[in-house]
């Protein structure tokens, strides 16, 4: 890969071009995909089968190795969550791109109301894969961008407890969200009533930081699909991609 030089005229601030009013967004439906997760020969063949255990976004999983080419993290929290003893309902787990894992809100009802808040902070660090070099996927960094920001380009759901139908039709799952960036309304996102991942678009240049800034998004249910057996509502996944990223 050829060296690119970064601009250093650079936002210490997020860049984000709000809409005049919220957008309303629709979601692509597509499957589960084997990740790291698999075992033998599927471990990260990336098929779709909907009884693969992951979803999201390949980047995110080994042996791709595009974030190791990152250092940074990204903390995901909410409102509340259900009580267990071993916070198997934590919002932790909905940075896990695995379904067996899943956020519950803790409040009574059905969470109208509550929120679910992802802080990202990137920025470009030493590759490492094991033998000194990074891979990257057939056509991931396209358009890709190198002026020195990490673009957010796709949110990724996957709606209700999907470890399995009965788990995912006894709960409740989400019917809208509203999206905020940075602490102001952005779009709408309009889940469909199904247990397969769903993305969501974003304009390629609405959403940007520089390395190693930080920024805040924040979901709020805003309307839920009931279950059939119990009033908590869950989400099984919650990603955010971003573009940008490069080897070096």
């Amino acid at each position: 890969m050829e060296a690119v030089e970064i601009p250093l005229y650079v936002s210490k601030e997020p860049i984000v071009n709000y809409p005049k009013t919220p957008y309303v967004l629709l979601p692509d439906v597509r499957n589960f995909f084997y990740g790291d997760s698999a075992e033998d020969e599927n471990f990260c063949s990336f098929e779709f089968d909907d009884n693969a255990l992951d979803f999201g976004f390949p980047e995110h999983h080994l042996p791709c190795g595009e974030l190791c080419a990152l250092d940074g993290s990204t903390d995901i929290s909410a409102s509340s969550e259900l009580a267990s003893s071993d916070e198997r309902y934590s919002a932790r787990n909905l940075g896990y791109p695995c379904r067996d894992t899943v956020w519950a809100e803790g409040v009574s009802g059905y969470g109208i109301g509550e929120s679910i808040s992802i802080a990202g902070n990137y920025k470009y660090g030493d590759t490492w894969t094991g033998d000194g070099s990074v891979y990257f996927l057939e056509g991931d960094l396209e358009p890709d961008k190198r002026d020195g920001y990490m673009r957010y380009t796709e949110i990724c759901v996957v709606n209700g407890y999907a470890k399995n139908q009965k788990s995912w039709k006894e709960n409740g799952r989400v019917k809208e969200m509203l999206l905020y960036v940075e602490d102001k309304p952005y779009a709408y996102l309009e889940l469909e009533d199904t247990i397969y991942p769903q993305y969501f678009s974003l304009p390629i240049n609405d959403i940007k930081t520089a390395e190693g800034v930080t920024i805040h998004f924040k979901f709020v249910i805003e309307d839920v699909y009931p279950g059939t057996k119990y009033e908590d509502t869950c989400l099984t996944g919650l990603e955010v991609e971003f573009i940008g990223r490069r080897g070096h």
